[in-house]
C-alpha cells in the first residue's frame, strides 16, 4: 500500500513537470523540448528510460530534426489530456513501474514476462469473452504489463469497455478505416488511454482529417512481405504515411515473410529513425517491441495471443505449450512458454 501511494505521488510530480513542459513547447518549441528531455534523463533511473532519453538527447542536437516539428504538432494539435494520459501510461506505468515489477517477478520465478502483449480478437470473441479479457488485463497489470495492442476483426466498440476499466494501461487499437464509425470517434474522444492505429490499406485522408478535427492522436500501420521490400527501403511507404501526420508509422511482418526480408526492413527502419528521415517515428513493430523488452529484462520477446487463445512469439511460431488464454492464467502460460535459460 505504501509503495502504491509513493508511486501515485511520483506520477503526480512527473505529470506536473510534463504539463509545464507541454505549455512551454507551445511558446518556445525547440528549447522546451530539449529542456524536457534533459530533465527526464536526469530523473531517469531505469535502463530503458536512460537508454531512450540519451538517444533522444543526441538526436535533438540536430536543429533541423523533423522530430521537433512532430512534437510541436502533437502538442499544439492534440488534446492535452489524451497526450498526457497515454504518454504517462506507457512511459511511467509500463516502462518504469511496470518494468520494476517484471524484473522482480522474473528474478524470483525464473521465467520471462513481456512488457507488452498483443491480443487478436474477433468481435464474437469480444462479445462472448469480454469478462475473460478484462481478467487477462488485470492479471497482466499484476505482472507489470501496462501496454496492450488490440487487433479486432469486426466491431471495435467493446474495446472501449476494456480501456475504460483499466485506466492505468495504454491501449493501441489496430484497425481499418471502415471500423472507425461515428460512434467509435465519439468513444475515442471520451476515453483517454487508447490510440487508434489505422491500417493503410484504405484511403485514410478523410478519416485522419476527422481525427485531427477532434484533436485525437493516431498512428498508422501495415503488414509487409518480400514483395514490399523496395517500397519500404526506398522510403516510399513512410513518405506516404508521413503525409497523414501520424505519431508513428509501423510495419508488421506478415506470417509468410522470410527472415531475410524482415532483417532488411528492420535495418532500414532503425536507420531511418536515427537519421531522422521522416516527420513520424518509423517502427518495425515486432522488432521494436522485442528490443524494448530486451532492455527492460534482457530476454527480448514480442508475443501475441490469437483468437483461439494460443500464444505466439516473435518469429510467428506457436509456443510449445498446450496452455490457453481462455483456460489458464497469464502467469502460468508465461511460466510454461517463456522459461529463463
Amino acid at each position: 500500500m505504501e509503495n502504491h501511494k509513493e508511486n501515485n505521488i511520483t506520477r503526480m510530480l512527473i505529470e506536473t513537470f510534463v504539463k509545464k513542459g507541454l505549455r512551454d513547447i507551445k511558446s518556445s518549441p525547440k528549447r522546451s523540448i530539449r529542456n524536457l528531455v534533459d530533465l527526464a534523463l536526469h530523473a531517469a533511473k531505469g535502463r530503458f528510460q536512460q537508454n531512450f532519453f540519451k538517444i533522444a538527447q543526441t538526436m535533438l542536437q540536430n536543429e533541423d530534426s523533423p522530430y521537433y516539428d512532430l512534437i510541436e504538432h502533437l502538442v499544439k494539435e492534440t488534446d492535452q489530456e489524451h497526450l498526457l494520459t497515454l504518454g504517462m501510461n506507457v512511459g511511467y506505468n509500463s516502462c518504469t513501474q511496470g518494468a520494476k515489477i517484471i524484473r522482480a517477478i522474473e528474478a524470483e520465478d525464473g521465467h520471462s514476462i513481456p512488457w507488452c502483449v498483443t491480443l487478436k480478437m474477433g468481435s464474437e470473441q469480444l462479445d462472448s469473452r469480454l469478462a475473460k479479457y478484462q481478467d487477462v488485463i488485470t492479471q497482466g497489470e499484476q505482472l507489470g504489463i501496462y501496454t496492450w495492442l488490440l487487433m479486432v476483426n469486426g466491431s471495435v466498440m467493446q474495446v472501449f469497455d476494456l480501456a475504460e476499466a483499466h485506466p492505468q494501461s495504454a491501449f493501441f487499437l489496430l484497425c481499418k478505416a471502415p471500423q472507425v464509425t461515428g460512434s467509435v470517434l465519439s468513444e475515442l474522444e471520451e476515453i483517454k488511454n487508447i490510440m487508434p492505429v489505422l491500417r493503410t490499406d484504405h484511403d485514410l485522408s478523410e478519416l485522419c482529417h476527422l481525427l485531427q478535427n477532434r484533436r485525437l492522436q493516431y498512428s498508422v500501420y501495415d503488414f509487409y512481405t518480400a514483395k514490399d521490400t523496395q517500397r519500404v527501403t526506398s522510403g516510399e511507404w513512410f513518405r506516404d504515411a508521413e503525409r497523414l501526420e501520424p505519431t508513428f508509422a509501423a510495419l508488421i511482418a506478415d506470417a509468410s515473410c522470410d527472415l531475410e526480408t524482415r532483417e532488411t526492413v528492420c535495418q532500414y527502419v532503425e536507420s531511418a529513425r536515427y537519421e531522422q528521415m521522416f516527420q513520424t517515428i518509423p517502427l518495425e513493430w515486432t522488432a521494436d517491441c522485442r528490443n524494448v523488452d530486451a532492455i527492460i529484462s534482457e530476454d527480448g520477446y514480442a508475443v501475441w495471443f490469437d483468437e483461439a487463445g494460443r500464444l505466439f512469439t516473435s518469429d510467428h511460431s506457436h509456443t510449445e505449450t498446450d496452455r490457453n488464454l481462455f483456460e489458464d492464467d497469464l502467469k502460468s502460460i508465461f511460466q510454461a512458454a517463456l522459461p529463463k535459460a
